[in-house]
């Protein structure tokens, strides 16, 4: 996939590049996908409805008009893009934590969200991209410096290198070529894990399956493939 098949929009301050983009597919038929920036958003978010501070980064949402099989997996994709892209960029080691955040030195930096959703008849796909780069430290809020993994370096040339393996990744999707690399970045092996659910429940990370699920081992022997939902480390 070229420049050409793609269409490129910016913004300065926007509240969602995610709803920017779900609006644009309701009022206008897209045959290629659409790639949206930001500078600032005000109404920035994560997985279940959690604010994303967005400010000072990259911030980037793609539309895409169709997806095959591959829409099952567009988070682990965009995570794969990200890690492997701010590894070659800076050269240090950015993994991921299943199944949707990419991680520096132990520190979030960067949030993926993907949702699917009806527009003009048919199901599209929106993916929106936070990473912490170049951001002012001025700009960060008191809670999240401690928690947060921020680094310099350039947005443009970042971007680039995230969308470049996103769409190599969709183009011809290999699901084990993915869960190679997605197994390659992913750090929870091995791992002490709270299991969200109802309630927390204790778990070791045994590792993923063949549709990168997470697979993990209760304190009573059992496994469970976690398809979706949310886990947080014990440390």
């Amino acid at each position: 996939m070229t420049e050409r098949d793609v269409r490129f929009l910016k913004k300065g301050v926007t509240t969602s590049t995610n709803d920017d983009l779900k609006s644009l597919a309701a009022e206008t038929e897209h045959t290629r996908p659409v790639v949206l920036f930001a500078d600032k958003q005000t109404a920035g978010r994560g997985r279940q409805g959690r604010s994303f501070f967005s400010e000072g980064g990259l911030y980037m949402s793609v539309l895409f008009p169709t997806l095959g099989e591959e829409a099952r997996y567009l988070t682990h994709v965009a995570a794969v893009a990200v890690g492997e892209a701010i590894s070659a960029e800076t050269g240090l080691p950015a993994r991921v934590k299943w199944v949707n955040d990419v991680y520096m030195e132990g520190k979030k930096v960067c949030g993926i969200l993907a949702e699917s959703f009806e527009a003009r008849g048919a199901r599209r796909y929106v993916l929106g991209i936070g990473v912490n780069v170049g951001t002012p430290k001025g700009l960060l809020p008191e809670e999240i410096r401690s928690v947060a993994a921020f680094f310099d370096g350039d947005k443009s040339a970042l971007a680039a290198r995230i969308l470049n393996v996103l769409f190599g990744l969709l183009q011809g999707f290999d699901l084990a070529d993915l869960r190679a690399r997605y197994a390659a970045l992913s750090f929870l092996t091995g791992r002490r894990v709270n299991v969200l659910k109802e309630d927390k429940k204790p778990a070791t990370v045994v590792g993923l399956s063949d549709g990168l699920g997470l697979l993990v081992r209760y304190d009573d022997g059992s496994i469970e493939e976690l398809i979706a939902g949310e886990v947080h480390l014990i440390l």
